[in-house]
Order: structure tokens, then C-alpha cells, then sequence
């Protein structure tokens, strides 16, 4: 009976070391985790955005490129940088240490460019080594004590492609504001005529618009006189939509804010 007794004991002391250990590492492991999600330093969070162009070499972007402003996106969590060179595409690794960034193995679409840009430059200049170094918003990358790139945070033109969704209108019900069913409001970028164009529930619109960083303008809106059972969705919409908002966009969803508030959020269809 002492015998059992004295296993048992020894048995339940096994046990609370074992889940001691247990947590501890559980803990441990949590800790790891967080801290590997929030190991960024400011200057990587601050750098893992959308860039456009400004200058490049001294001289405006505008100037060297006709067609589109180069852009570059910059993916801490997969090292992965991508946007525009002003006609194709890019994207690759790139690897940021000591203040120093370089991606010298990016590829690009070999789409046929007619209007003058200097791409091939760019590409060059993004292959690196450059110091980097972020002053009141405009990032500034040197070479051998020369800058040879500036940029400002923006958006970039390919990811406003296609027709976005209206998902939600800020403080309203979306079955009271549109209750013809299957029917909401789009939106469409051209940004080679600077226009939106859509639908806004009932009658089709259409404005131009602009985008400088990450403020969107709009209007003013012209649209159809439809007849629609229900104008007060459309009101709405395009009452939010009209002027001056921030812009922010990812893969699938795209947001509109004025005064700090969210009033208007689309998404990608399926």
C-alpha cells in the first residue's frame, strides 16, 4: 500500500513539472511568435508600403516618363517587391540590412512600350545597393553619397484596376439604401483618361479624378436620369464619393475615408 501510495505521489509530481514545463514553453512559443510578428523595425513598417516615383536622377519623374509612374511595394513579412517601371511590371525578393536595400534579381513583363520612359534605368537603380532614409513622407535612396531615387508614398495605378463593389456605406443599412435586389453600386478607374465610371445603384456616372499620395479627388459626377424606385442609396454614394478622400487599396478591398472616418469600402467580386 506505501508503495502505491509513493508511486502515486511521484506520478502527480511528474504530472505538475511536466505541465509547468509545458506552459512555460507554451509561453515561450507565444512569446517567439509575437515577437517575430512585431520584430519589424519603424523604418521596415514605415517602408512596407506603396511608393511612387518623384524624382529620379535629379529630374522629375514626369518628365522621364511619358506613360505610367514607376511604383514600388515593399512586403516585409515575404521580402517581396513589386509594382510598375513605367510600362511593365516587375516584381522579386529584395533584402534590407543595415539601412542598405537591393533586389538584383527582379523580372519584369516584356510588354512592347511606345511612349519614352527610362525603365531599364530604373530597374538598375532598384538592384541596389542604396542607403535608404525617410524624411517628413518622402523616402530618399543614395549611391555613393548620391540620391538616385525619390519617392512619396502613394498608390499604385494596377491595383485600382478592374470594377470594385460597393460593400458598405459608413453609418447605413445597404438593404434600406438599395432594395432592388442584386443591384449596388460600382466603381471603375481609367487611368488613362483620369475617369471613374459605374454604377450607382440605378443610373450609370461617371467624373474625372486624381490621385496625389493617397488622396483620391472626385467630380464633379455626371450621371443618367434613370427613373429608380429608390434614388436614396445612389444619393448617398455619390454624395460620399464626390470630392476629396483618402485613398487606401489592397488586393481585394479598397476604402474611402474623409475626417479620419471609413465612408465608403468596396471589395473585389469573386
Amino acid at each position: 500500500m506505501k508503495t502505491i501510495l509513493r508511486l502515486s505521489f511521484i506520478m502527480a509530481v511528474c504530472l505538475s513539472v511536466g505541465m509547468t514545463i509545458q506552459s512555460c514553453k507554451s509561453t515561450k512559443d507565444k512569446a517567439q511568435n509575437i515577437a517575430g510578428s512585431e520584430g519589424l523595425s519603424n523604418i521596415e513598417v514605415d517602408l512596407g508600403t506603396t511608393w511612387v516615383l518623384r524624382t529620379f536622377n535629379g529630374q522629375n519623374a514626369s518628365d522621364l516618363f511619358k506613360g505610367k509612374t514607376p511604383t514600388m511595394t515593399l512586403n516585409f513579412e515575404t521580402n517581396q517587391m513589386n509594382g510598375n517601371g513605367g510600362c511593365n511590371t516587375y516584381g522579386g525578393m529584395f533584402s534590407y540590412k543595415d539601412g542598405m536595400l537591393e533586389a538584383p534579381n527582379l523580372v519584369s513583363t516584356m510588354m512592347a512600350c511606345f511612349e519614352d520612359n527610362r525603365e531599364s534605368d530604373f530597374y538598375a537603380m532598384l538592384a541596389g545597393p542604396n542607403s535608404v532614409n525617410i524624411v517628413n513622407g518622402v523616402l530618399t535612396l543614395m549611391k555613393d553619397g548620391r540620391t538616385v531615387a525619390e519617392f512619396v508614398k502613394g498608390i499604385d495605378p494596377a491595383m485600382l484596376s478592374g470594377e470594385w463593389m460597393l460593400e458598405a456605406v459608413a453609418g447605413e443599412n445597404m438593404q434600406d439604401l438599395f432594395t432592388v435586389e442584386g443591384r449596388t453600386a460600382t466603381l471603375s478607374f481609367d487611368a488613362m483618361e483620369g475617369r471613374v465610371s459605374g454604377n450607382a445603384g440605378c443610373n450609370g456616372y461617371g467624373a474625372t479624378y486624381t490621385i496625389n499620395s493617397t488622396l483620391l479627388e472626385v467630380g464633379p459626377i455626371m450621371s443618367t436620369r434613370m427613373a429608380c424606385p429608390n434614388l436614396k442609396g445612389e444619393n448617398k454614394f455619390t454624395e460620399a464619393l464626390t470630392g476629396t478622400s483618402m485613398i487606401a487599396v489592397t488586393q481585394d478591398k479598397l476604402t474611402l475615408s474623409k475626417d479620419g472616418k471609413v465612408v465608403l469600402t468596396f471589395k473585389k467580386p469573386q
